[in-house]
């Protein structure tokens, strides 16, 4: 009976052993280890991280200037982003001639790229030549704000009562998630090609 009853005392041991909950900070742990608090790893080794697939919700942990992480959602309205994509309507300009547009976006606190832009009215050259042209476009600093300029030079509504749409698509980097290397300016000694001095990323 006293041997008996020891197997089942070494049984109930090896049970707790392997299949016991751990907690710190916490009576009653919900996983094989919890944490209630604050925790500091020295050492954090990861293997077999498995490929995102197509469709599924992903985050970014992020840490801020005050020594916290946090998560980084875009999905979430509320929740900021490595990047935005935005795109302007222009209704009824000067003909099909965007001079300057204020988006009113700081430029110290955001980089903005103009993407893609679409003019939604047929053009003739305003000389009555039949010459051709593509849109130019582009996303500039004044004023401490990103503008937008957009145009087919030369060109002008065919009929002028006309009222066109330039929609203009930019993407808009957080200076805080991203990383500028400033404006590189090159002498290309009046030819076609050249070769940086040195690479910007290597």
């Amino acid at each position: 009976m006293k041997l008996k009853l020891f197997f089942l005392i070494i049984l109930a041991c090896v049970g707790t052993r392997f299949y016991a909950q751990v907690g710190i900070n916490t009576t009653n742990p919900r996983t094989a280890l919890e944490v209630a608090g604050t925790a500091q790893l020295l050492e954090l080794e990861v293997e077999d991280i498995p490929e995102v697939e197509d469709g599924q919700k992903t985050t970014f942990l992020i840490q801020t200037s005050d020594e916290y992480i946090y998560t980084l959602d875009a999905s979430n309205p509320e929740s900021t982003a490595l990047a935005y994509l935005m795109v302007y309507n222009l209704e009824n300009p000067d003909g099909d001639w965007v001079l300057n547009y204020n988006t009113l976006i700081p430029a110290d606190t955001y980089d903005v790229f103009a993407i893609s832009a679409f003019y939604d009215k047929e053009l003739s050259y305003f000389q009555g030549h039949q010459w051709f042209t593509i849109p130019y476009y582009a996303a500039f600093i004044q004023g401490g704000t990103w503008r937008l300029i957009a145009d087919y030079p030369g060109f002008t509504n065919q009929n002028e009562s006309d009222v066109g749409t330039w929609t203009i698509t930019v993407v808009v980097y957080s200076k805080t998630l991203s990383k500028n290397l400033g404006n590189q300016t090159v002498n290309m000694n009046g030819s076609g090609t050249g070769t940086a001095t040195t690479p910007l990323l290597d």
